[in-house]
């Protein structure tokens, strides 16, 4: 039983380092794409949300900004949609952050 559980931990660490990677990368990719943004546009709050959604379980301080960021875009472009995709992304990444401070036992 004892190397059946050893097995168990060895594939779930794996697959979890590997996923992890595999969004970092996608991150950084995301990022890339992002400086060489210069027009505040649809694709520029949609790429921030992507990248903020991308965040919100390892940094939601990152995720915060990047949605920050792309309401702020949105307000200036006059863009509806943006501007409701950043508030909901805002919520969820609240809530994130509240489940992981109850977690923690910090308040």
């Amino acid at each position: 039983m004892n190397f059946f559980k050893f097995v168990s931990l060895a594939c779930f660490t794996f697959l979890s380092l590997t996923l992890f990677s595999q969004n970092r990368k996608q991150l950084d990719s995301m990022l890339f794409v992002l400086s060489k943004q210069t027009t505040e546009d649809t694709g520029k709050v949609s790429n921030l949300l992507r990248i903020a959604k991308g965040f919100n379980k390892i940094n939601p301080d990152s995720s915060l900004i990047c949605i920050q960021k792309a309401q702020i875009i949105s307000e200036n472009i006059k863009y509806d949609a943006g501007i409701a995709k950043s508030v909901e992304s805002l919520a969820i990444t609240m809530l994130i952050t509240q489940e992981k401070v109850k977690s923690t036992g910090v308040s």
